[in-house]
């Protein structure tokens, strides 16, 4: 349908060219068509913020052009001063890419301002304070605040969870969060694992981690990380030294270049 209604008007509007091309990168996996759209969408209209701030993200994630997507976000901003999910791909591009945590802060501070209950917003920063020496009450409140605005947001409740245990030492509000957070994704692998390796990490039935551990594979059977946690569970918890070993090898045929997973084979 995007392509009759392009090859219907010559004259498209931006904002469709720049959904056809968000179509192709996200559904379709067609990078190179993608960027061409994107590009078109950017020529159609220079001062379109979210195809602007869209290009960004696809240059920093699958061009690895850090230079090129810095341009476009600084161009999103100028175009949308305050358009809070651009704010907030830029500051996590700028912590990430640039490791400028205190203009990070402030873009996400500004992205705050702009949609003061956007769940997505308000976790990210709270896990971006988290991960960073500072003040943890203002982190706890951003979880809190994301929480209130969508209280079925797994992946914040997960982070909350970690954030709980890791920072506050709390256990026992931690494992509820992490409970909240699979009856919102059952199947999220990541949340199944992290949740896998904290009740592995505390005194209690390691039946229901190795049960977790087992749900977090079959949720996505070549997540490296997941892989290594579990064989790290095998040895050292169970004593089957064998299937650890076996959950090594898929760990690494998953990810070969894994520093974590190597090392953790190489001592095992």
């Amino acid at each position: 349908m995007f392509q009759r209604a392009i090859d219907a008007t010559p004259e498209i509007d931006a904002t469709v060219l720049g959904a056809y091309a968000i179509f192709l990168e996200t559904v379709q996996g067609d990078m190179d068509q993608a960027q061409q759209l994107y590009q078109r969408a950017i020529d159609a209209d220079p001062h379109h913020a979210a195809n602007l701030g869209a290009y960004a993200t696809f240059l920093k994630n699958i061009r690895g052009d850090m230079d090129q997507a810095e341009d476009m976000y600084q161009r999103a901003i100028d175009a949308d001063p305050h358009h809070a999910n651009i704010l907030a791909n830029y500051a996590t591009f700028l912590h990430t890419a640039r490791g400028d945590m205190g203009q990070a802060q402030q873009l996400y501070q500004r992205a705050i301002d702009a949609d003061p209950t956007n769940a997505n917003i308000l976790g990210a920063y709270a896990t971006f304070l988290k991960n960073i020496p500072g003040d943890m009450g203002q982190a706890e409140q951003l979880y809190q605040r994301a929480i209130d605005a969508d209280p079925h947001h797994a992946n914040i409740l997960a982070s909350y969870a970690d954030f709980l245990d890791t920072v506050r030492g709390d256990m026992g509000q931690a494992e509820q969060l992490y409970q909240r957070a699979i009856d919102a994704d059952p199947t999220n692998a990541n949340i199944l694992g992290a949740y896998a390796t904290f009740l592995k990490n505390i005194p209690g039935d390691m039946n229901q981690a190795h049960d977790m551990y087992q749900r977090a594979i079959d949720a996505d059977p070549t997540n490296a990380n997941i892989l290594g946690a579990y064989a790290l569970f095998l040895h050292t918890k169970r004593g089957n030294i064998d299937q650890a070993e076996q959950m090594y090898q898929r760990a690494i045929d998953a990810d070969p270049t894994n520093a974590n997973i190597l090392g953790a084979y190489a001592t095992f």
